[in-house]
């Protein structure tokens, strides 16, 4: 068995966030994609961190029309859209324009190729 293992799945853990992260807010450190489940430097995390889930499906604002169930959710300096660089997550429902909708996270090696 392996002695160096840390974390069994890793889904959910404390890093360092952005200033002004409040919980529930989509996230993304490096490249690891996720939503804050606590606001910056609360719940026991240091001042600049934030527990983050890296996993699930979560309601989140996107901005823009999004056409089919899992399009992707691309992350931006102003929050997810229907339409960016930086893959975040796949919608799951649809939408005429901006609004609340369900988004399955996704990570580096499972995001699709997209072009924006």
């Amino acid at each position: 068995m392996a002695t160096n293992e840390i974390f069994r799945h890793a889904d959910h853990l404390s890093v360092p966030v952005k200033a002004g992260v409040k919980s529930g807010d989509p996230v993304r450190v490096g490249v690891l994609n996720g939503v804050a489940v606590t606001g910056r430097g609360e719940g026991g995390n240091p001042a600049d961190s934030a527990t983050v889930w890296f996993s699930g499906a979560f309601n989140l604002q996107v901005k823009g029309a999004v056409k089919n169930v899992g399009d992707p959710i691309y992350i931006t300096d102003s929050g997810l859209a229907a339409s960016g660089t930086n893959v975040f997550g796949a919608a799951y429902g649809t939408q005429a324009s901006d609004g609340v909708l369900a988004v399955k996270i996704l990570q580096p090696g499972t995001a699709p190729a997209v072009a924006a």
